[in-house]
Formats: C-alpha cells, structure tokens, sequence
C-alpha cells in the first residue's frame, strides 16, 4: 500500500486529529514531547482509536507500540536528512556579496506592486532600495481584499506603469549594483511575477526562495520547515506586525536575513508560535 493511502491519528501532540499525509503528521509530534500516534488503512478503526481515553490506548497493543516506534526512528531520520540537507544547499546558495530581497504584492495573482532592498553582505550595508505601484495588463479595479490587506487603492494602481516597464527599470536596478543573488519568502512572488508578463524574466528566473533554509533554524526545538514571515520575526525578536506592502515586507526579509546569519533566537517564542 502506497504512503498516501494511510490514514495517521495523532492522540498525543500539537493538534491531536486524523491526518491523511505523513508530512503532516509529522509537524504535529517531532520534537512534541510523549508524542502519540496511530497509523492505520481504515478510517472507522481511526475514528475509534482517536475516541479512546489515552490510558486505554496505552494499554491495547504491541502492535501500536512497534507503529509508535518506528514513526519515531522514521521522524528522526527524516528530521535529520532534512536538516542536513537545508544547511548544506545554503553553504553553497550565495554566488557572491551583494544581495537582493524582493517582495510583491498581487492581486488575482498578478504583481501590483515590487519592493527590494539591497545589502552588502558581507557588513550588512543597505547599499540601495526599489519600490513601484504596477497596474496589470486589462486592470479595471483592486479587489476589495486586497484594498484592505495592502492599502493600495484603484487610482494608485491606475496611474502606475506596467509590469514590463518596472521591469525594465527593476533590471537596470539589479544590474547598476551587480547584484549576485536575489531572494523571497516563499514561492508566490516568482509566480506572481510571471503571471505578470508575456515575456522572459530573465534575471527574475533565478529568485531563491530561503523560507525553509532560514525556517529550519528552529528545527532542534519545533521542525516547521515554512515559518510564515510574521512568525519568524517575533522568533528572531523583530517587532512589528508584517505590513503586506511589498518594501517593507522586503525590509523585513532583509532583517530576517541578518538575524538569522547571528543564529539569535527566542526560544519560548517559537514554543508560543509552534
């Protein structure tokens, strides 16, 4: 039978429930300690066993005690081929000094707006900043979340150029400061950014998603392998709530970044936020 098909009941851990994928199974009991967790082919006999007082699942079997504890060499091997693997790719992520941290908002999932900051790598300088409002190709309003969410309104937006020229002028941007390497958070604002145009990106190809690299920080307390954004700033002690503009979201990145490369962290923040 195919991993997919089991069916995995967590009565001991984060969120006790029925959970169809391994994965995630496993975000609820690594590092949980006395986690508990039943695996079975059969959802009424799941159902059952999640209803049953722990004492007495504690009790029923040495079947479900061998489950129990080859999930547990299983979590751990996967835990630590994960972690291994996410700091050896990032030994070798950056092709140079000078890098660039890009965030967009979007709307419909095309870019209205393009935010970066540029640093120094090696002191941490902020040697320049990018920021531009886009109206996408056909635009006729904001939706009334994203108005809220962003603050971006209809005319802002109306009078703003088009993605292929922010473009044009982005390129210039990154190519007047040879940047070498350019990231995000998380895989949306490569394909917001590619929704945008018809045409080749080009050096936009090559954004470097670093949510999971900088996440895995924590993974010795809490493995969670996607931190959203706001999370790891209260784990790195950076105050403010994320704004959902895309310059300071950027901003934000860029502080991430840097806190992250002192390995200081909160530790009952990401035991809160876990």
């Amino acid at each position: 039978m195919d991993k997919k098909d089991f069916i995995y009941v967590v009565k001991i851990g984060r969120t006790p429930g029925i959970y169809y994928s391994e994965q995630n199974m496993l975000l609820q009991v690594i590092k949980f300690q006395g986690a508990m967790v039943g695996k079975f082919t059969n959802i009424e006999r799941a159902k059952a066993y999640l209803a049953k007082p722990v004492k007495e699942v504690k009790e029923i079997s040495e079947e479900e005690r061998a489950i129990n504890k080859a999930l547990k060499k299983q979590r751990n091997i996967k835990h630590q081929e994960r972690k291994k693997q996410y700091n050896i790719k990032l030994e070798l992520k950056n092709a140079g000094n000078i890098l660039c941290f890009l965030d967009c908002e979007a709307d419909k999932d095309i870019a209205i707006s393009l935010g970066a900051v540029i640093i120094d790598d090696l002191t941490n300088e902020v040697i320049d900043t990018f920021y531009s409002t886009i109206k996408p190709k056909n635009f006729k309003k904001v939706s009334y979340f994203i108005r809220k969410l962003t603050g971006l309104t209809d005319e802002v937006i109306m009078n703003s150029e088009s993605f292929d020229e922010i473009y044009i002028k982005f390129e210039s941007f990154l190519k007047e400061h040879n940047v070498t390497d350019i990231f995000s958070w998380g895989n949306s604002d490569y394909k917001f950014l590619k929704k945008s145009t018809e045409k080749d990106l080009g050096v936009l190809k090559n954004i470097k998603n670093i949510q999971t690299y900088i996440s895995m920080i924590t993974s010795d307390i809490i493995y969670n392998a996607a931190w959203s954004l706001q999370n790891i700033k209260s784990i790195f002690n950076i105050p403010s709530d994320v704004m959902h503009n895309a310059f300071s979201d950027a901003v934000d990145l860029c502080n991430v970044y840097i806190k992250w490369k002192t390995k200081d962290i909160n530790i009952e923040e990401i035991k809160r936020v876990g």
